[in-house]
């Protein structure tokens, strides 16, 4: 797999991206690990069952993970690069060595498409989301064990531990709430009206806030009381949200196709494209806050440049 840089008529984007090519059906999920002594890494998740690893400075490939018979509708990487973890529309969830691309271990959930995933922060418990209506949690060092399992009101298809590992923050396409349920009493603790159906998740470079799309709206979230600090309108449905890590700029990836920069104290648009050929259904900042990555329905994904503008001259 090579990579390669263009640009796009239909964009005002500061600069050209990579485009990382290898997939070949519609980009759902990425996400980046931490920093490590490797190198910084991003993982895909793809409806063409082939999740795969890249450097997310030059978009390299580095390895796919195959086994999957279906759809993976998300996919994470541990932040020290070393364990994945995908989940797909073949009714597993599925662990991975990053190191190797072997298959670890699959967890299968009776015939029901799973549509959701994620680690806490140090890479021992899993959890998944699936289509009916109840998340699990696993022990990732007792991976034969049966999982612990919270029912839901609508099936999630974003979940998120939070950084502290002792929550876990559900959205799902089927109702226009967050909910944040607790790891050990499994109880439902909090929950918040937005103004559409929740399509993605993002936790904040600082560890202390949550950013979430629904409907026309993207909305930053306190993790520490689980308060709304700020929301705003954008132009389209928003399929996924990405937020700086200085939180002074966040990115929309929209239905309507067309990738937005917008100022995060306004929620002005500051730059925008339309470099793919379909719904934009996932993106994330670097950590390091110097790039953002795009996938999309088109089998693209795509790695944008970003550096602040300067202030205009009086």
């Amino acid at each position: 797999v090579s990579t390669q840089s263009t640009g796009s008529s239909t964009s005002d984007m500061a600069g050209a991206p990579i485009v990382c090519p290898g997939h070949t059906r519609a980009i759902r999920d990425l996400r980046y690990s931490d920093d490590t002594p490797d190198g910084i890494f991003l993982i895909s998740g793809t409806h063409d069952a082939e999740p795969m690893l890249r450097s997310a400075e030059s978009g390299d490939w580095v390895g796919t993970f195959k086994g999957h018979k279906g759809a993976v509708w998300n996919a994470t990487i541990s932040a020290d690069a070393t364990r994945a973890l995908t989940a797909a529309a073949d009714s597993t969830m599925r662990y991975w060595d990053a190191l190797t691309g072997d298959e670890l271990y699959q967890w299968k959930h009776d015939h029901i498409v799973v549509k959701a995933c994620d680690m806490n922060s140090d890479g021992t418990f899993a959890t998944s989301g699936c289509n009916d209506k109840k998340i699990r949690i696993f022990d990732l060092s007792n991976l034969e064990a049966d999982p612990r399992v919270i029912s839901t009101a609508a099936a999630p298809s974003q979940l998120r531990f939070t950084p502290d590992d002792k929550r876990i923050i559900a959205g799902s396409r089927d109702e226009n709430f967050l909910r944040v349920f607790d790891v050990e009493t499994l109880e439902e603790l909090s929950c918040m009206e937005l103004k559409g159906a929740v399509t993605y998740l993002s936790l904040t470079a600082d560890k202390q806030h949550m950013l979430a799309s629904a409907g026309k709206t993207v909305v930053l979230v306190s993790l520490a009381d689980f308060a709304l600090v700020w929301e705003h309108q954008v132009e389209s449905e928003v399929e996924s949200c990405a937020l700086h890590p200085d939180h002074s700029v966040f990115v929309t990836g929209g239905l309507d196709n067309v990738i937005r920069l917008h100022n995060a104290s306004t929620g002005d648009v500051l730059e925008s494209s339309r470099a793919h050929h379909g719904p934009v259904h996932s993106c994330a900042f670097h950590p390091l806050g110097s790039s953002y990555a795009t996938g999309a329905g088109d089998s693209a994904i795509r790695i944008w440049p970003y550096a602040p503008k300067p202030p205009a001259e009086p």
